[in-house]
């Protein structure tokens, strides 16, 4: 059952052309030691892309997976897939709270690889991202998070007409989640960066489980 739950969520990122995912779908506890969850979503996305000729809105649908480990002493490890050619690894260090306190608060460092395949773009770029987790857990059944986010983009080429081949993004997600073993996922997302200072704006829909039988 529990390498049954992995394939779905691997194949789950592969069925649509890829674009990068600002949905977080977890909140500011971390996973016990040898607990894992997984996540899987679906984000509308609603964007403004500045090309050469004029800007254009897009809105792509976007597939996301997450896979989640708990190392031990407030740490965990995490894989993000969103869609076709889109991953990142992180690991979460929790300095509010515990696994199962009400108020939570975690930092994380991120790095990744994302490719645009749709959209006419043939762009590639690298990021290393800051997020920070705060939630509040009036429950175990539900919770409410909030999650600020700092992010740096290499472009794999230089695509911009300035020259620069990279830029700031800051922004981050807001949500609940819904359930115990089986949690339901909303959440939204906002972004700006500082090469067009357009919006970028994501609503996630998301339903997670526990992976194993631990």
């Amino acid at each position: 059952m529990k390498k049954l739950q992995i394939l779905l969520l691997c194949l789950s990122t592969t069925v649509l052309c890829g674009c990068y995912s600002m949905s977080e779908m977890q909140t500011g506890r971390v996973l016990k030691k040898n607990e894992f969850r997984g996540v899987g979503g679906i984000g509308f996305t609603m964007a403004e892309m500045e090309t050469a000729e004029a800007i254009t809105s897009v809105n792509p649908l976007l597939l996301n997976a997450v896979i989640r480990g708990g190392l031990g002493h407030k740490l965990e490890v995490s894989l993000n897939m969103a869609v076709v050619g889109s991953y990142s690894a992180g690991i979460k260090r929790q300095f509010i709270g515990t696994d199962s306190s009400k108020v939570a608060g975690s930092i994380a460092l991120a790095g990744g690889y994302s490719s645009m395949l749709n959209w006419d773009y043939g762009i590639g770029y690298y990021d290393i991202s800051i997020p920070l987790y705060f939630s509040f857990h009036p429950s175990e059944a539900f919770a409410f998070y909030i999650n600020p986010r700092y992010q740096y983009k290499i472009l794999s080429e230089e695509t911009y007409e300035n020259g620069a081949n990279s830029a700031n993004w800051v922004g981050g997600a807001t949500g609940i989640m819904i359930g115990k073993k089986t949690r339901f996922i909303l959440e939204g997302s906002l972004y700006v960066n500082d090469h067009n200072n357009l919006p970028y704006y994501q609503l996630t829909t998301g339903i997670g489980f526990k992976i194993g039988s631990k």
